[in-house]
């Protein structure tokens, strides 16, 4: 019996750096809804820190719905509404790959993928899905990370008016 792994395909390194990048960006990500709450409450950032930090990303969010009531330009608010929106959307999509049952296959077709699996339990019982993810749909969701993070980075930038 032997003890040796398969080879791992061409893509799998690239596939490993892909998944450490999420896990800065969304950290970056995170670190910038503290700076939203922070502009939204209209404090500096220790006191912003100080309030955020230890929340969950989620909450994060919620904070930031309930603190939307403070902006007074109605393009702003939209604008915060839409960058929420899409921050929820990363949240799911990210929490999913990371926090789901996956397994991991290789394959000479379709090089390294990650298959996530999530059980729910409803009113009809219990239903399972499943989704594949590639090295070029996780580059998609950082690429999606960079450019919420560039657009809160940019609304917390500009000075009040």
């Amino acid at each position: 019996m032997s003890n040796k792994f398969p080879p791992a395909p061409k893509d799998y390194e690239e596939f490993l750096k892909e998944l450490g990048y999420l896990t800065m960006n969304f950290s970056f990500l995170e670190s910038l809804m503290i700076d939203l709450i922070g502009k939204l409450i209209g404090c500096e950032k220790i006191k912003a820190m100080a309030i955020a930090t230890n929340i969950s990303f989620i909450n994060k969010i919620k904070l930031s719905e309930s603190l939307i009531t403070t902006i007074e330009n109605k393009e702003d608010k939209e604008a915060v509404k839409s960058l929420l929106g899409d921050a929820d959307t990363i949240r799911e999509e990210r929490n999913r790959l990371i926090h789901d049952v996956r397994g991991v296959t290789f394959s000479p077709e379709n090089g390294t993928e990650m298959i996530t699996v999530r059980t729910k339990t409803g009113k009809n019982g219990v239903s399972v899905s499943s989704k594949k993810r590639n090295v070029d749909d996780i580059s998609e969701l950082n690429n999606k990370i960079k450019t919420l993070s560039s657009k809160i980075l940019e609304y917390v930038s500009v000075k009040k008016k």
